[in-house]
């Protein structure tokens, strides 16, 4: 028998702020699911769920509305609409919802996901001036039509959305601070989303690539970050997943916006700022950690990477006790 969590236990509804959360008698599965306003029809939906068995979710929508999703999905599938969302991968759509309950069905597993919305009611047409304030230029005539409704599969989570992912979920602030600084969050993923899309407009360039292929892909991500330290060459990483050379360089940039060692080079940066920051080893371990022998190419990469010496960092960390 499925859990069941649903938007009928609490005393407000999304978008409202909100937690809920279920367990399991029988099993370890539990789920927890958090909606954050953040103002100007600008929230958060956070779904962390550690489920043996389906679980049955249920949103009740309490108003007619026009809304701009951008979604995230660092793990888990759902049953329903399997071939339209990129697990893991993140999606930009716009759409228009009713006053009406919602019920979708997830699978077994870890579900960790994240999703911004810019809601606005349905008799204003359109997101409110502000709203489209948050978006480029070229992307604000896509939200004029409220008729106009579609769905872009981004299909990456690139170091950078990674970092401010996981920023949401792990933050130390409360209150006004909490408030400003997952609004500040939020814009920043809009930022990284909105010049993907726009850097990415010509879709007849993109490889065609089957969902298969972007598995064996974010499988050749994974290896990479999971030997960072001696990474596999390109050749050998390409025969690893089971893809031929040249369709696995054009589809790593294709699914994560860089080459693959690109995307190493980051991820050893994002690596080596958080161990900065915590403060408990010297920068030559620290470069010695992400892969650099010697801490001079470790500080030139660094420097390029944020445009601050990694010393300039330490110094702006408070020491521990």
């Amino acid at each position: 028998m499925p859990l069941i969590l649903s938007d009928r236990d609490t005393k407000t509804s999304y978008p409202s702020s909100y937690e809920l959360s279920v367990k399991c008698s029988q099993s370890v599965s539990s789920a927890y699911k958090r909606s954050i306003d953040l103002g100007h029809g600008m929230h958060l939906l956070v779904r962390n769920y550690q489920l043996e068995e389906p679980l049955v979710e249920e949103i009740i929508y309490t108003y007619s509305a026009v809304e701009l999703e951008f979604g995230f999905n660092l793990s888990g599938k759902p049953h329903q609409q399997t071939s339209r969302f990129s697990y893991p991968g993140s999606f930009l759509q716009f759409e228009q919802t009713n006053s009406q309950t919602v019920t979708g069905e997830w699978l077994p597993g870890q579900i960790l996901k994240i999703d911004l919305h810019l809601t606005a009611p349905r008799d204003s047409n359109t997101l409110s001036s502000i709203q489209m304030e948050l978006l480029p230029v070229e992307l604000r005539q896509q939200f004029e039509n409220p008729d106009k409704e579609f769905y872009t599969d981004l299909g990456i989570l690139t170091p950078e959305v990674h970092l401010v992912l996981q920023q949401i979920l792990n933050y130390p602030y409360q209150g006004e601070i909490e408030q400003i600084y997952l609004q500040s969050k939020a814009l920043e993923l809009i930022a990284i989303q909105s010049a993907y899309m726009l850097k990415h407009r010509d879709r007849n360039q993109l490889v065609k690539l089957k969902s298969s292929d972007v598995e064996r892909l974010h499988h050749a991500r994974d290896v990479l970050i999971n030997n960072f330290e001696n990474p596999p060459s390109l050749i050998d990483l390409a025969r690893l997943v089971g893809m031929n050379d040249c369709t696995f360089k054009r589809g790593f940039r294709q699914v994560f916006g860089t080459t693959a060692f690109g995307y190493l080079r980051k991820h050893r940066m994002i690596q080596a700022r958080q161990l900065l920051l915590e403060n408990k080893m010297s920068i030559a371990e620290v470069a010695c950690t992400v892969g650099y022998s010697h801490p001079g190419y470790f500080a030139a990469a660094f420097r390029r990477e944020f445009g601050i010496n990694p010393s300039s960092l330490r110094r702006d960390v408070p020491a521990c006790d």
